[in-house]
């Protein structure tokens, strides 16, 4: 039986930041039909859109041009041996990330995901909240450790401001191909982690404007100068 590392519950505050991944786990999401015809759907739309817009940047055509063959599992994929091509396309390895918010001394997880189910039950897809247990309880995580950060210089009322942001935009669709981070009409993971931080504190956390040409990834936002891990597993130094 594999251990699973996971930060004590009692250690998150208001405003952490908690990634799960397992250790034979390459896809964030649990795999499927569902998942594959919602990036298809999304996609497809993406490419239409960007090649029937006399006005689309080289960049978004670019981008357009190399998303157009991808699966879903491709998008949320990192296989190790092929790092320098996902160097060489300025790729980000997807994965996964959400925020913490403490209620009546529970703490809940916000986060943007496709899908959440607990036992083949369905739940909420999209930006919602879980309690803790129910998070690392979801199907998607149940082989997962977790890491566990906190953004450095905040204090309690500041870092509180980050999911009272993300909890504004729950109901929001997840959306692959929104790229403006200070959009609201979608959201996936990292992007709404981002955009809590930008709105609530005028923080950027990787550095980057809003406007941009291509996903911003957790592990982005894992090695962000802003973040202090708090919670590594043991021999996983490197991040999910």
């Amino acid at each position: 039986m594999t251990t699973l590392y996971r930060p004590d519950p009692s250690t998150l505050r208001s405003g952490d930041l908690v990634w799960p991944k397992a250790d034979d786990q390459i896809v964030c999401y649990l795999t499927g039909d569902d998942y594959d015809a919602l990036w298809r759907q999304q996609r497809d739309a993406y490419v239409a859109t960007v090649r029937a817009n006399p006005a689309a940047t080289q960049q978004e055509r670019e981008l357009a041009l190399l998303v157009e063959g991808w699966s879903y599992a491709e998008f949320v994929t990192f296989p190790p041996e092929r790092a320098a091509f996902v160097a060489a396309m300025d790729r980000p390895w997807v994965g996964h990330v959400g925020v913490v918010e403490v209620r009546d001394g529970v703490p809940w997880v916000i986060d943007a995901t496709p899908h959440r189910s607990i036992g083949g039950i369905a739940g909420a897809s999209g930006v919602a909240d879980q309690t803790w247990a129910d998070w690392v309880g979801d199907d998607g995580h149940l082989k997962s450790h977790v890491w566990h950060g906190r953004l450095l210089g905040l204090d309690p009322v500041q870092a509180a401001k980050l999911p009272q942001t993300a909890k504004a935009q729950m109901g929001k669709p997840y959306q692959f191909f929104n790229f403006n981070l200070d959009d609201t009409a979608g959201f996936y993971c990292s992007k709404l982690v981002w955009y809590a931080a930008w709105r609530a504190l005028g923080l950027s956390l990787d550095g980057g404007a809003p406007q941009r040409r291509f996903w911003v990834s957790p592990l982005q936002l894992m090695r962000s100068s802003g973040v202090h891990l708090l919670y590594t597993p043991p021999g996983r130094e490197y991040g999910p």
